[in-house]
């Protein structure tokens, strides 16, 4: 038996019935966390942004990455017109950048409890998640029936 076929043995992954309507309450709160700290952002006039997710489609998937992503923007002329340009400045804050409060709020938006876990929502709602994701997410699927799941031999 090769490598592979041993790590897919060894994985062990979670069915959480109708697991996105969690999800969705998390993203909320997430989302929101996210929009307070943009304001704060406005509000002192940084030219910031704190992107609250990335999503990458490759090879026929979709994949949706939670984190915070910082960029800064300005405004370019092109020929007359004027255009909003985005930087990528990177998942930290630019060092540049040292605002307390605006701090405050990032490093509560970094406690996302979606931060590193992988997940699939398959088209009945139900969730597809590794066993150790499930138990770091465990409270927020409280309510929710939720079945261990192992591949055939």
């Amino acid at each position: 038996m090769n490598i592979i076929q041993n790590l897919v043995r060894a994985l062990e992954l979670v069915l959480v019935v109708e697991g996105k309507k969690a999800l969705d309450m998390l993203l909320k709160e997430f989302s929101s966390a996210v929009e307070t700290c943009n304001e704060k952002l406005r509000r002192k006039g940084a030219n910031l942004y704190l992107r609250k997710r990335h999503v990458v489609f490759s090879k026929g998937k979709k994949y949706v990455y939670f984190r915070t992503y910082w960029y800064r923007w300005s405004y370019v002329d092109d020929g007359g017109t004027r255009k909003l340009k985005w930087i990528y400045v990177g998942k930290n804050p630019p060092d540049d950048f040292a605002d307390e409060d605006a701090m405050a709020c990032f490093k509560h938006v970094e406690k996302n409890p979606l931060r590193n876990v992988r997940f699939e929502v398959l088209p009945n709602n139900d969730v597809l998640l590794s066993k150790e994701d499930f138990f770091r997410l465990k409270r927020f699927f409280s309510g929710f029936r939720a079945f261990l799941v192992r591949p055939i031999e």
